[in-house]
């Protein structure tokens, strides 16, 4: 048996180290949301036999994120996605068809498992996710956090932890962090790992993000400096990111810039000497005096007019980072099979994708709040590409798009939204042959608790 003497010593060490008892406390907070989309074509050409004529369908997430608060001083939080994007009917039930006549009774028959021996559950596999997980340790000037957990900073231009409702990414990162407090004035350094790979090689990618400044509810300014190394490819990459903001009365003014340097081997990629400079920024400016109020924004991403040298000059914002229905959120031009050949003129690939990329934009758009629950905004949005590899084209051939976009957002029971956006874009020259006009529309319903 243990000494009797070294046990009464442990329980009275415990004593001293142990926190003072008190109940845990948890809390939850999160959302439900649901979204039906229709957008008529994204193709852009309605005579195509590849078009995608209409796409219509539903999606949704139900977000969970609880907090234990162990003491004052030690709290853990997590965040859960349960159906997370979802589509309506894509795995709410697992059918197996053996053939052509198994189809077409698959309309009354009785969805079963794929197999007698799937484990209850695993056809489901992919309905909950835990996104992050990470512990925090407070103290009066210095905080302690390690864990999986969002990251976010300024506009989320270059780091956007997608947790504005609307968002659908969100960037993560397994990160220890320490960050010091010093009234509005805040520091934090941490190390990330982005790639583990094998444990006993060096193939992992990590880094390191330094960011702070004066920041407060009113006036905020600050950098966010992030290296990161990949020593298996002698990859170095360096991101410089200025923001600020600030409140004067009924106006708000927001910037951010983005710089971004790297250079060594992507040997993945069959790259021996590979460089990477580029760039960006984006600066919004409002007014709000109630009922009514606007918002004017205007941004820019730096382009690449030579894809197939070893400089990379392209910058592309955080996918969340959105500024209309359409443009540079979906896909476009979109067909139903990119894999072909791009020898016919109705398979190419896209011009845009889900983030601004190459380009520069404007947005600008009044709002109006006509009872205390309903806002009604409409917004102008016009972008064209800036750097294109013929440098004799003209400004007004490197347009890409106009659209505008009404949104509706009406507040019932104080946690209950519903809302709905409409738009409609009139494509530019940059998506020649493809002109015709796309419209969407996006009806959601969000509970927030």
């Amino acid at each position: 048996m243990p000494n009797k003497y070294a046990i009464s010593a442990f329980v009275l060490f415990l004593s001293f180290i142990a926190p003072p008892a008190g109940a845990v406390e948890f809390t939850l907070d999160g959302y439900d949301r649901t979204r039906f989309y229709i957008f008529d074509t994204l193709s852009l050409d309605r005579e195509s036999e590849d078009a995608e004529d209409n796409r219509c369908y539903l999606n949704q997430r139900l977000r969970l994120e609880p907090h234990l608060q162990i003491n004052p001083h030690v709290h853990v939080f997590s965040q859960i996605d349960l159906l997370d994007l979802v589509v309506f009917g894509s795995d709410s039930e697992v059918s197996f068809y053996t053939g052509y006549t198994d189809a077409l009774e698959g309309v009354d028959a009785e969805p079963s498992q794929l197999t007698d021996s799937v484990i209850p559950g695993e056809d489901y596999r992919g309905s909950a996710v835990v996104r992050r997980a990470w512990g925090e340790i407070w103290t009066p000037y210095v905080d302690l956090r390690f864990g999986r957990m969002g990251n976010h900073w300024g506009m989320g231009l270059l780091a956007n932890d997608g947790n504005d409702i609307y968002s659908d990414f969100g960037d993560t990162v397994d990160r220890v962090q320490l960050l010091a407090r010093f009234g509005p004035v805040q520091v934090s350094l941490a190390f990330d790992t982005f790639l583990e790979g094998w444990i006993n090689d060096n193939d992992d990618i990590w880094g390191l993000t330094l960011a702070g400044g004066f920041l407060s509810d009113v006036h905020s300014a600050g950098a966010y400096v992030h290296w990161r190394r990949m020593p298996s490819e002698k990859w170095d990459a360096l991101y410089a990111d200025l923001w600020g903001r600030t409140h004067l009365g009924p106006l708000h003014f927001e910037l951010e810039a983005v710089f971004q340097y790297g250079k060594g081997n992507a040997t993945l990629q069959g790259v021996e000497n590979m460089e990477v400079m580029a760039g960006g920024g984006a600066f919004r400016a409002g007014i709000e005096i109630l009922p009514i109020g606007g918002q004017v924004e205007i941004g820019l991403a730096s382009g690449d007019k030579d894809l197939t040298d070893e400089k990379v000059h392209t910058f592309s914002f955080d996918r969340d980072h959105d500024i209309a229905l359409l443009l540079f959120q979906e896909t476009m031009p979109q067909f139903r099979d990119l894999t072909e050949t791009l020898e016919t003129n109705d398979l190419v690939a896209p011009t845009t994708g889900n983030a601004v990329s190459n380009a520069f934009y404007f947005k600008a758009g009044p709002y109006i709040y006509p009872r205390d629950n309903l806002r009604l905004g409409l917004d102008f949005i016009a972008a064209q590409q800036l750097i294109h590899e013929n440098e004799d084209l003209k400004a007004e051939d490197k347009h890409l798009a106009v659209e505008l976009d009404f949104d509706a957002r009406w507040i019932l029971y104080e946690n209950f939204e519903l809302g709905a956006r409409v738009g409609v874009m009139f494509p530019g020259p940059m998506y020649e042959p493809y002109r015709e006009t796309v419209f969407g529309t996006e009806i959601r319903g969000i509970i927030r608790f």
